[in-house]
């Protein structure tokens, strides 16, 4: 009887180890993928494109538009996060006829996952504003 406690004993505590543990871990791979970022805007202002994946930052300083960039082969960990950022440098537009131009515009912010639209978002931005328009994804 003792022997069937202790074997009964032990396969509970197994049980529970194991329903207990986590396979979940932060530097473990969940996939990959491509990954592709676009702004379009209305204007043709001086501005910045920030792209980020997860600790990957590529940043593109006089961005023309609209702005494409593209990774293939992107690996996936855990809690990947994938942000686009549009920042507006510019005080004034220029427009065609070199004529400066302050009105509002539009800018749309997509990010796609394996050319899945995973998040897409447009804003209105006026010369006083000190926002910068951003979207962000997480996998």
């Amino acid at each position: 009887m003792k022997h069937l406690f202790k074997i009964a004993l032990a396969c509970l505590l197994i049980v529970t180890t194991t329903a207990c543990s986590s396979d979940d871990s932060n530097d473990e791979v969940a996939g990959s993928g491509s990954v592709s970022f676009n702004v379009q805007t209305t204007s043709s202002r001086n501005a910045t494109v920030i792209s980020r994946i997860n600790e990957f930052t590529t940043t593109e300083e006089n961005a023309t538009f609209p702005y494409n960039l593209s990774y293939d082969d992107v690996p996936f960990p855990a809690n990947t996060v994938i942000q686009l950022t549009y920042t507006d440098f510019d005080d004034t537009e220029v427009d065609p006829n070199g004529e400066e131009n302050n009105n509002p515009f539009e800018v749309a912010l997509t990010i796609s996952v394996d050319g899945n639209v995973v998040k897409m978002t447009s804003f209105t931005v006026t010369p006083d504003d000190t926002t910068d328009p951003s979207i962000s994804f997480s996998l």
